[in-house]
């Protein structure tokens, strides 16, 4: 992988050792180009990004038990708004949910409880699950486990008015367009999605050769109304990004993942193309 086509990025050392964060600084300058070549992605990680990414999902390092309680201060009204208006009519895709806590909790699992609460259709996907995590409660809640979301047919996962991403699937795809894409395809006209990813640890080279974080390359979607939401408190430093569709056609451009690597959190470089 050339030089000049990498993002001109300062690296930040934690004293550990292990990579805190990106800045993006002097765009135009290839000798940092040259620095964030040298000083972060060893060669292995330069050939082959994907096969990082890959080795990460297969080893799940990841949060997997997080609940309702976790959800409401980062969605905050967002969630429950979007759930009240379908009611038990509508259909909420979790993609990425882990155990699946945050739906099946809301399904009244691990104990029977009646809620007046009217309650949607709710499907969980998530790559792995420990054993004794039910794949279906109720008439309401199934989980999708053992396959990863883009191997998953629309047909099997259904249309759906609400679609959850907490640091799931967008978090450690390859395929960021191909899962955007697949999204709105399962998204009702009117339905929403809601993001919480580490946003400003994946770059996108633009065509025009502007670097952005995936944040403000979401923003930039033609045919998406996009609502971008600093977050405070907890989660000060951090963002939610609010996606729908708008009006004419969705253009979703192709991306290609030049280069991964894993420090504690994933970082994740891709260029369209």
């Amino acid at each position: 992988m050339r030089s000049d086509s990498l993002p001109n990025l300062i690296l930040i050392k934690r004293p550990k050792g292990r990579t805190r964060d990106f800045e993006i600084s002097r765009l135009n300058n290839p000798n940092e180009s040259k620095k964030f070549l040298g000083s972060f992605f060893s060669r292995n990680e330069k050939v082959r990004p994907k096969a990082i990414v890959e080795r990460l999902i297969e080893q799940n390092p990841y949060t997997v038990d997080r609940t309702c309680v976790d959800y409401r201060p980062l969605f905050k009204r967002a969630l429950l708004e979007e759930l009240k208006k379908f009611g038990s009519r509508g259909h909420w895709l979790d993609c990425g949910a882990g155990e699946g806590l945050a739906q099946l909790q809301r399904a009244g699992w691990p104990k029977a409880v009646q809620t007046r609460r009217p309650l949607p259709r709710m499907t969980s996907i998530s790559f792995r699950v420990s054993a004794g995590v039910p794949q279906n409660f109720g008439e309401k809640y199934r989980m999708l486990s053992g396959r990863k979301f883009e191997t998953l047919s629309l047909a099997k996962i259904g249309p759906a008015n609400l679609i959850t991403d907490y640091t799931g699937v967008l978090t450690y795809t390859t395929t960021i367009d191909f899962v955007l894409k697949k999204y709105f395809k399962l998204l009702t006209r009117s339905g929403r999605i809601l993001l919480h990813a580490p946003f400003k640890k994946t770059f996108v080279r633009l065509k025009n050769g502007q670097l952005v974080t995936l944040e403000q390359w979401l923003s930039r979607l033609i045919g998406v109304h996009c609502v971008v939401q600093k977050m405070r408190g907890q989660f000060s430093g951090e963002s939610v990004v609010f996606l729908k569709r708008a009006r004419g056609p969705l253009k979703i451009p192709k991306l290609k993942l030049k280069a991964a690597k894993h420090d504690f959190y994933l970082y994740r470089y891709f260029e369209e193309v």
